[in-house]
């Protein structure tokens, strides 16, 4: 019989807003110099629970680190996705306080476009 080390943690999202957590894990050195990348992410299982107006997920992680497992938090709601960070150290989840809003005017389009107009200045000149 197989068994399993891991932590869990709930979260409660509102009416409208859907939240996936990924864990950002580094990769071992040897790969790294085989071409691999230096970190990857990992999307977390999640056991869903709807009440009333809200959707409580509890979100799992096989296998917890001793300095911790560091966490990318994406929550979409229908203009906007919020996007934070947080760490799962022993039996403590700690967010960031200032979440990162990004806002999108278009999320997704049939129609093929074409953006010309850019601004790039990469040493800020």
């Amino acid at each position: 019989m197989e068994s399993l080390q891991g932590k869990h943690f709930s979260i409660t999202d509102p009416k409208d807003v859907n939240t996936v957590i990924y864990q950002v894990n580094k990769t071992d050195k040897n790969e790294v110099l085989k071409g691999a990348p230096k970190f990857t992410i990992e999307r977390l299982e999640y056991a869903e629970e709807l009440r009333q107006d809200a959707s409580r997920k509890t979100f799992f992680v096989d296998n917890p680190k001793e300095n911790g497992n560091h966490l990318v938090i994406l929550s979409f709601a229908s203009n906007r996705v919020v996007v934070n960070m947080g760490i799962l150290q022993d039996d403590k989840l700690k967010i960031s306080k200032k979440p990162m809003p990004v806002k999108f005017d278009t999320l997704y389009s049939e129609d093929e476009k074409v953006y010309k107009e850019f601004k790039y200045t990469p040493n800020l000149r």
